[in-house]
């Protein structure tokens, strides 16, 4: 009976997985805006400000939006779009952000371009503010 040095066979399967995915590339894409909001050095009134922001942009008014500008995007496409508040640490000091995102499963959607039109209602809302 011939036997099969444990450690190549190991390896070998190591390989295979790593093949197959790679072969299959990501399951999902996400394409990710941040949009600082820095209207004064008070990081409760920046975070409250950000808070505002995703208030009134909406997510399902931007939805509503990004399919009049998009006709293609469906419904279906904008169920992983999100906009929300975040705190990043930077240098140590704390910065309020909405954060906007979408996932999606191939590169047919214009998920860059759709994060750049969701970005610029998103800096309109904060110019407004200011």
């Amino acid at each position: 009976m011939k036997q099969f040095n444990k450690s190549a066979v190991g390896a070998c399967a190591l390989i295979l997985t790593l093949a197959f995915v790679a072969a299959c590339g990501p399951s999902s894409y996400k394409s990710q805006r941040n949009l600082n909001v820095s209207i004064g050095d008070d990081h409760a009134a920046n975070l409250a400000t950000a808070e505002q922001i995703v208030a009134q942009a909406g997510r399902d008014a931007l939805a509503t939006e990004i399919q009049a500008a998009f006709p293609d995007v469906t419904a279906e496409h904008l169920e992983t779009f999100a906009i929300q508040t975040r705190v990043m640490e930077l240098n140590g000091n704390k910065k309020a952000m909405v954060q906007s995102s979408i996932e999606y499963p191939d590169t047919a959607l214009p998920a860059n371009e759709i994060m750049d039109f969701v970005q610029a209602k998103l800096e309109a809302e904060l110019a407004a503010l200011k």
